[in-house]
């Protein structure tokens, strides 16, 4: 059974509260106003990001993360 998630951080930001939450060692997740932006299990938001940024790069440049 999984832990309760922990708030490790959070700040009020113009587009609501944003959080920090961590429930095992390595499970976090970064939420605004209860919204799950990005979690620590999960990489679908993480490509997606890269991807829109990569769209339109000169062909042959590099990029580092």
């Amino acid at each position: 059974m999984s832990r309760a998630w922990q708030i490790i951080d959070q700040r009020e930001t113009a587009d609501g509260l944003f959080e920090l939450r961590q429930r095992d060692v390595d499970d976090f997740l970064i939420c605004i106003e209860g919204r799950v932006l990005m979690n620590s299990r999960e990489s679908r938001s993480e490509k997606e990001l890269g991807t829109r940024t990569c769209n339109g790069i000169r062909s042959g440049a590099r990029v580092l993360v």
